[in-house]
């Protein structure tokens, strides 16, 4: 009998977080997060029609878009004091989806009233387009109303932007496109 795979550190840290997660001990930075996803939740029910995922102790929630291969993402930063929303795409259409939609950036960016910040990532399947707020130390709940709202305003802009423009998307156009270069 020879060992032809073991679990290594990855594994185990892995393990050993979910472990954590399932008895209740998380870190306080972890319970803050699921209480402000929990709130952002309860904001999103009372005045929008968007639903975020179950809330976790994470440092993001998603939101749903209506089309497979992309996502609202609103994150918290706890390290960087940083909220944002972004508009995150993965499927194996996502680069071809981002080019589509970089192409028309001027007026996304007139439709929400503000620049965003492009990220193709290169290196990777998955593209990201968002807007950031700094300033927001996650620890400061008194605070938390102002992030709410941006947050709100900001996944609501978003959803009016992009919703109807990534159900037009044709991958298949940016291909042609390649292959006549």
């Amino acid at each position: 009998f020879n060992v032809v795979s073991k679990p290594n550190e990855w594994t185990r840290t892995i393990g050993a977080a979910a472990k954590r997660l399932s008895h209740g001990t998380i870190t306080p930075t972890k319970k803050l997060q699921l209480k402000f996803w929990e709130a952002l939740n309860g904001e999103l029910v009372e005045k929008t029609s968007l639903t975020g995922q179950k809330p976790s102790p994470k440092g993001w929630n998603y939101i749903s878009i209506g089309k497979t291969g992309f996502i609202l993402c609103a994150t918290i930063n706890s390290r960087d004091n940083k909220i944002a929303i972004e508009l995150y795409l993965w499927d194996e259409n996502a680069t071809a989806h981002f080019t589509e939609l970089y192409e028309d950036q001027d007026a996304i960016e007139a439709d929400l009233g503000f620049a965003l910040d492009w990220k193709a990532l290169p290196h990777r399947r998955a593209c990201r387009i968002l807007h950031v707020k700094d300033n927001c130390p996650l620890g400061d709940e008194r605070r938390w109303p102002d992030y709410l709202n941006w947050m709100v305003q900001t996944v609501q802009a978003f959803d009016r932007a992009f919703r109807q423009r990534i159900k037009n998307l044709n991958p298949d156009l940016y291909r042609d496109l390649e292959d006549r270069e």
